[in-house]
């Protein structure tokens, strides 16, 4: 296991929760890949946008352990099988293109050229297809965005998409910004 994969899974036990055995490789594989190609050190210094400086890391783990829970709750109340495996897939990749999408400029970061050219989260959805993850999974990734023009159709990607906005709403609470503009990441 490289040191990647090790940091990952630090960062990320919850891969483990991966029952299939391929998609956990490929969810892994996937993170590794941005690790690997990101400027930043540790995945901990990616902010949650360039004009943020908010732990992308504090974010994607609220979007996670929230989105678990409302697995958990659909299921209770309403009897809705969620499958686990494409939930903690797509709330595990659906903003692990900002490691690639921005880069450290020494006061914070910025758009790194993949940023600038292309809109997020589409090189994450690259990089799960290129790991062999399902299409549903990369579009569950691509329509996590606020840029979807559309609320997704599909259960596990509503329940990220509108977790995305709330905890957004949070963390722009939680740095006092409020509904500032400057203040709000682009996705």
């Amino acid at each position: 296991m490289s040191d990647e994969e090790r940091a990952v899974l630090d960062y990320f036990p919850e891969i483990g929760q991966i029952a299939d055995g391929n998609r956990r490789a490929q969810v892994l594989a996937v993170w590794t890949r941005m690790l690997e190609e990101s400027g930043f050190d540790a995945l901990t210094d990616v902010p949650i946008a360039p004009h943020l400086a908010y732990s992308q890391f504090r974010h994607n783990r609220a979007i996670l352990e929230m989105a678990l829970a409302v697995a958990e709750v659909l299921e209770r109340y309403h009897g809705v099988a969620i499958d686990r495996d494409d939930l903690l897939s797509v709330a595990l990749l659906q903003d692990v293109s900002k490691l690639v999408e921005f880069e450290p400029d020494g006061a914070g970061a910025r758009l790194s050229p993949i940023g600038q050219q292309l809109r997020h989260p589409v090189y994450g959805v690259h990089a799960a297809l290129a790991a062999g993850c399902p299409v549903h999974v990369a579009q569950g990734i691509l329509e996590h965005s606020p840029k979807n023009p559309r609320v997704p159709p599909q259960l596990v990607t509503s329940i990220l998409y509108f977790l995305d906005r709330l905890d957004m709403m949070a963390v722009r609470e939680s740095v006092g910004g409020g509904d500032h503009p400057e203040r709000q990441p682009a996705d």
